[in-house]
C-alpha cells in the first residue's frame, strides 16, 4: 500500500482545476496568458479543486508561466510569507517599495503582510515557482 499522498507529478499530467481555485479564492489577481500549476500544497485547502497532495498545512509550491505582458496584481498575504524563484525569462518584481528585474536563479522573499506583485519583463515568457510558507496549521 502506498503512503497517503505518495505519487509522482509529471509535466504532462492534468493541472487540476486551478482556474476555479484562482477565481474562487483570489479573483482579479492574475492576468494575461498564464499557465499555473500547484505542484504541491495542503490537502485541506486544495483537494476540493483536485490539487492537494500534502498532509502538511504549511507549504504550497505553484509553477507559474506568464506570457509577455502577463502580471500578478500587487496584493498582500496576512497569513503567510512566500518567495518567487525565477526559472526562465525575466520578471519585474515589486516587494514593498522596492522593484528589481529578476532572471533565472534569482529569488524574491516576501514577508507576511507585505505588498508585492510582478509582471513579465521583456519579450519572453517568465516561468517561476511561487512558494508559500503558512505560519499556522489552520485552513
Amino acid at each position: 500500500m502506498k503512503p497517503r499522498g505518495s505519487r509522482f507529478l509529471r509535466r504532462a499530467d492534468p493541472k487540476g482545476d486551478w482556474a476555479k481555485y484562482v477565481e474562487g479564492e483570489h479573483p482579479g489577481v492574475h492576468d494575461g496568458n498564464v499557465e499555473l500549476q500547484i505542484l504541491m500544497g495542503p490537502d485541506h485547502k486544495f483537494l476540493r479543486y483536485g490539487l492537494g497532495n500534502l498532509r502538511t498545512r504549511r507549504l504550497q509550491i505553484t509553477r507559474s508561466v506568464y506570457a509577455p505582458g502577463g502580471w500578478t496584481r500587487e496584493h498582500v498575504h496576512d497569513d503567510h510569507e512566500h518567495a518567487y524563484y525565477v526559472i526562465l525569462g525575466q520578471a519585474l518584481v515589486r516587494v514593498a517599495d522596492s522593484e528589481q528585474v529578476l532572471g533565472p536563479g534569482d529569488v524574491a522573499f516576501i514577508p507576511r503582510g507585505t505588498l508585492h506583485g510582478y509582471r513579465t519583463h521583456g519579450s519572453e515568457p517568465v516561468e517561476l515557482l511561487d512558494i508559500h510558507a503558512y505560519e499556522r496549521d489552520d485552513p
